[in-house]
């Protein structure tokens, strides 16, 4: 699992190479009830280097991973030890982030449950994840 937050840690900082300078416009967002705090149950994955799978994992999650998600739009979540948190916009079931490289797919988004999904592919090292999230606030 320490593998796992480097790998995500690095792959951050690559994806803050990709940071773009947003307008002070007023963007429209549409958090279909997704505000509160989720805190991450289970996860699926890989991650491979030069196309050779080097990490597998799936299982509970036994760490207090969370994403919260706030009513002014705004995202927060921990990769590694480095705390990310954006502007995001939810539409047609991708939650994308405003500064960062990084769009989930929402597989499942119910009062309770959340299910993303995450592909970065990056100088030819590929991280996929699928995590379930219960909504604990």
């Amino acid at each position: 699992m320490k593998t796992k937050n480097l790998i995500l840690l690095i792959i951050t900082f690559v994806a803050l190479g990709f940071v773009s300078c947003s307008s002070d416009d007023d963007k429209e967002r549409n958090s279909e009830g997704l505000e509160g705090t989720w805190k991450a149950v289970y996860s699926q994955g890989y991650y491979m280097e030069n196309g050779v799978k080097v990490e597998e994992w799936d299982g509970e999650v036994d760490d207090d991973d969370v994403i919260v998600f706030k009513s002014n739009g705004k995202m927060r979540f921990e990769i590694g030890d480095e705390l990310i948190e954006d502007d995001y916009t939810y539409k047609n079931g991708k939650i994308s982030l405003e500064n960062y490289y990084i769009v989930f797919n929402v597989l499942k988004h119910t009062d309770t449950d959340l299910i993303l999904e995450l592909k970065l592919e990056i100088d030819g090292d590929v991280i996929y994840e699928k995590q379930t999230l219960k909504r604990i606030s």
